[in-house]
């Protein structure tokens, strides 16, 4: 690996953490570059400015999540059935609950839902996508059978989504409530199997809803 290549990764790691822990307005490429111990103009070579040294934090942290925790995959053939949600939700909850290794991801990804930059779009369009169609095509396969447009309800594609987001909702609250629910459950977040209790209750409460859109068509 050229230095080069060791300068530029060392400034993303760097900068990784200081915007984790500070916020992207608050640090500056000058003391980026200063705890990195790289030429103060490093940045704009390597990247041209703070805002796409972002993006690649942001790409950087997305990999990091992703190599730990790929998305679980489901069969195109494969009829879809009630036990891949349950895997999806203990998946993704067990990337909320990550290691002390990938835990910077998340106060990152936390920042910028709470104070978006320019590169909001990136991190939704890019990089959080994907994560929410894979569960989108697992509601759409559980509730095919609702005829919700005769019904009169929201058409077929804006229910799964509406679904979707209740599913993905009741995850994120264990991320953004984190302080509250720790002083609620202090031992919540310290433990595998309370993960599993977890994800199985969010199971049970959306089944039931997706149940009931079946029994109201």
């Amino acid at each position: 690996m050229s230095s080069d290549s060791v300068t530029r990764e060392r400034i993303i790691l760097v900068a990784s953490h200081l915007f984790a822990s500070q916020g992207y307005r608050q640090v500056s490429a000058r003391s980026i570059c200063a705890k990195a111990e790289a030429n103060h103009g490093a940045i704009n070579y390597y990247f041209r400015n703070k805002a796409n040294l972002y993006k690649e934090v942001l790409a950087y942290a997305y990999r990091k999540l992703m190599q730990a925790q790929p998305i679980p995959q489901v069969e195109a053939t494969k009829t879809v059935g009630t036990e891949d949600l349950l895997v999806w939700i203990e998946w993704y909850i067990g990337r909320l609950f990550s290691s002390p290794e990938t835990a910077f991801v998340w106060r990152l990804i936390s920042r910028e839902l709470m104070e978006p930059t320019e590169a909001f779009e990136y991190l939704s369009q890019q990089l959080m996508a994907p994560v929410f169609l894979s569960l989108e095509q697992i509601i759409a396969k559980l509730i095919e059978p609702i005829d919700v447009v005769n019904s009169g309800a929201l058409d077929t594609k804006n229910t799964v989504r509406l679904v979707s987001l209740s599913v993905i909702s009741q995850c994120l609250i264990y991320l953004m409530g984190r302080p509250m629910i720790e002083r609620l459950l202090p031992d919540l977040y310290g433990s595998i199997e309370n993960q599993k209790i977890l994800s199985q209750e969010i199971f049970r409460f959306s089944l039931a809803g997706i149940v009931g859109f079946r029994k109201q068509n």
